[in-house]
């Protein structure tokens, strides 16, 4: 997983609520599970972030 801008980062829940600074970083492979929710959310390096991208 990556972003077109260096210095982004991605993270995710996995129970539906919305991402935060405080989530999961994706920094690598994310085990995933049949049945979950999974949200996805950029931040840069001041707190600001992206649209919610779900899978």
């Amino acid at each position: 997983m990556n972003t077109d801008y260096p210095g982004f980062k991605v993270y995710y829940t996995d129970n539906g609520s919305t991402p935060t600074l405080k989530s999961k970083e994706a920094s690598g492979a994310i085990p995933y599970q049949t049945g979950k929710k999974y949200l996805f959310k950029v931040f840069d390096a001041k707190g600001r972030s992206g649209e919610v991208i779900a899978y």
